[in-house]
C-alpha cells in the first residue's frame, strides 16, 4: 500500500460522538496526501492541525473505496506522486492516448 492524494469537495469539521471534541478539520478543493495504516487498509490525512481524518479503505477485492468527502487525485502515468494499485484510478485518461492498452495489465 502506498501514499495517494485526494481532493476534499467540500470543507467539514469531524466531532466526536460527543460534538464536544474537533477531531479534525477539512477545507474545500484542498489536495491532501493520504497515509495507509498497513494492517486496516484505511486511509487517513492530516489536516492543518496535523489529526488524521479517515479519507477511504482498501475493500475485500483489493479497491480502493474513498469516503464520499474526497476524490482521487494524481497518476503514476501522468508523473503525479502518491498513486496507488493501477492507473485505472486517473482523473486524466485523456492524457494517455496510446498507454492505456499496454497497462491493462496492471488491473
Amino acid at each position: 500500500m502506498n501514499k495517494i492524494k485526494v481532493q476534499a469537495m467540500e470543507s467539514f469539521k469531524v466531532y466526536d460522538s460527543a460534538k464536544t471534541n474537533l477531531l479534525g478539520e477539512i477545507f474545500e478543493n484542498k489536495v491532501y496526501e493520504a497515509k495507509p495504516n498497513k494492517e486496516s487498509g484505511e486511509y487517513f490525512v492530516n489536516d492543518h492541525q496535523d489529526r488524521g481524518v479517515f479519507v477511504g479503505e482498501i475493500d475485500h477485492n483489493g479497491d480502493l473505496k474513498l469516503d464520499e468527502d474526497f476524490k482521487r487525485v494524481g497518476c503514476s502515468i501522468c508523473g503525479d506522486e502518491g498513486y496507488i494499485l493501477s492507473h485505472r484510478y486517473c482523473n486524466n485518461p485523456a492524457k494517455h492516448h496510446g498507454v492505456r492498452k499496454s497497462l491493462s495489465f496492471l488491473e
